[in-house]
């Protein structure tokens, strides 16, 4: 199921602005997919960042996709841009991160995997066209409504007939066929990613202005189920059949249902691996591709995570509750204009957000003139490391899901455990240490430098330090509070999917 390589050559050697290629492989944490720290996972990422940059203490603004996504496309933080769980629309007050290329002449195109990074929650904006990966052709009518209400195959196929026009019922048949049987039956949507790519770059790009395209590869999210041949990074002695017997229902682990020995989690965590194996795999596919048809050397690549994730650490699953490292620690890497070559890696902390001026410096757009935006380019800290600030901001204002949810979720008959989830977190990391506040009033305080898995709080023993850091915190950020989970009814179509994503 490898893509074929592009049948058109595209050059752009006449631009004086790069293409950029913006990839995100959601839920990858920073230990197992940095070139530095597991080059053996990802060895085709590790060999084109051999002549790019790795900032190996990149930290996310937020640690689930909703609202970390939205702080990529303005720059901001979560509670200056306010999309999250208390408001799942995507509507900044300014132009967004694609809207500004696409009016600055760029062509520009999202293929995304993941449901909250859609035009249902308008992240379409900007965009001259959004493939999502639910759907294997463009045009077609939302099969997810249909299976949502009704379970037989032949009602469903009745339900999307009368819903849909006659030009529409080719496509959308193939698009049933797809979401039904292939969907997830190999992987969760790269290898088709490619394809969609590939059949952009051959059918309407023409190479007169640059690009920038945006991918979401859902790859590794749970649940982890890797192609066996990519199922390559197992504890010694553990089958594939074993490995995928482990039982991966986060909320039920959560809600102390269910048992997880660290041996389970060891497995899981080799799944998990062997997941973003496959996603190296892929993504070094693509970067084929474009080298071939003569795209990549005016391409600036960037690839980021937009969290990372639990895998029993701080017994938790999943990625949600927490702001600890394992899910605001994520890749960052460029390569690409001859400030992000070298192959050198920044070890300065730096917020993910900053990619928003760092791309539109390199495209020589201008960046709106808002003080909550990041201000600086990466650029700046790889032409000087003492420029950085080395201060990161992570907020989590809303539990997703929400208390009453993961109750049902988990069919649990007793609240006990619940309450320690109730509130909203937020973080701030340097080079050595991180502060993390809640809103019910407790914090903590771990020195990164002697502890970077955060196990043990020493808020106590420096409270001289906590104190500083959280008066730097809301000083910078305000009071802390709890925010309400957003009360308005989501389309049948993008609830079902976010459902079956675990998030709802």
């Amino acid at each position: 199921m490898d893509i074929i390589s592009l049948d058109t050559t595209v050059s752009s050697t006449s631009m004086s602005r790069p293409n950029i290629l913006f990839v995100v492989m959601d839920t990858a944490r920073a230990r197992n997919a940095l070139p530095s720290t597991n080059a053996e996972t990802v060895p085709r990422i590790t060999e084109f960042m051999s002549d790019g940059v790795e900032f190996s203490s990149a930290i996310s603004t937020a640690p689930w996709t909703l609202p970390s996504h939205a702080s990529l496309f303005t720059g901001q933080y979560t509670s200056d841009h306010n999309t999250d769980a208390g408001n799942k629309q995507f509507d900044p007050d300014y132009d967004s991160l694609p809207a500004i290329l696409n009016k600055s002449g760029y062509d520009t195109v999202a293929f995304s995997n993941n449901s909250w990074v859609s035009p249902d929650f308008g992240f379409d904006q900007g965009f001259d066209q959004f493939y999502p990966g639910w759907t294997l052709l463009e045009k077609g009518a939302d099969l997810a409504p249909a299976m949502r209400e009704h379970d037989h195959p032949l009602e469903q196929i009745r339900e999307l007939i009368k819903t849909a026009s006659a030009s529409e019922i080719p496509s959308m048949m193939a698009n049933a066929a797809y979401a039904k049987f292939f969907r997830k039956r190999y992987d969760y949507g790269a290898a088709v990613t490619n394809w969609k790519v590939k059949s952009w770059f051959d059918r309407q790009y023409s190479g007169e202005d640059p690009f920038f395209i945006f991918i979401n590869y859902l790859e590794p999210h749970l649940e982890y189920d890797p192609p066996k041949k990519h199922c390559n990074h197992l504890p010694d002695g553990v089958s594939i059949a074993e490995a995928k017997e482990i039982e991966q229902d986060a909320w039920g682990y959560v809600a102390g249902e269910i048992g997880m020995t660290q041996r389970d989690f060891e497995i899981l965590e080799g799944l998990y691996d062997s997941e973003l194996s496959y996603l190296d795999h892929r993504i070094g596919n693509l970067l084929d591709s474009m080298s071939e048809n003569g795209i990549l050397d005016d391409t600036m690549v960037v690839i980021v995570g937009d969290h990372g994730e639990n895998i029993g650490d701080h017994g938790l699953m999943d990625h949600q509750y927490c702001l600890y490292d394992t899910l605001v620690h994520v890749p960052l890497l460029i390569r690409g204009t001859n400030k992000f070559r070298g192959g050198h890696e920044v070890e300065q902390v730096v917020e993910t957000r900053s990619l928003f001026p760092t791309i539109l410096e390199a495209a020589d757009a201008n960046v709106p003139e808002n003080p909550t935006i990041a201000s600086s380019s990466l650029s700046e800290i790889v032409e000087d490391s003492s420029s950085a600030e080395e201060v990161a901001i992570s907020e989590y204002l809303v539990p997703q899901p929400d208390i009453e949810t993961l109750k049902e979720r988990s069919k649990a008959n007793s609240e006990s455990g619940y309450e320690q989830y109730d509130r909203a977190l937020r973080s701030l990391r340097t080079a050595e240490w991180k502060l993390i506040e809640s809103s019910d009033g407790a914090r903590e305080l771990y020195d990164i430098t002697s502890d970077p898995k955060e196990l043990t709080d020493v808020s106590s023993e420096h409270s001289d330090i906590a104190d500083e850091l959280q008066q730097r915190l809301q000083e910078d950020r305000g009071p802390l509070k709890k925010q309400d989970q957003d009360a308005s009814s989501l389309d049948s179509g993008a609830q079902q999917r976010l459902e079956d994503l675990g998030y709802i």
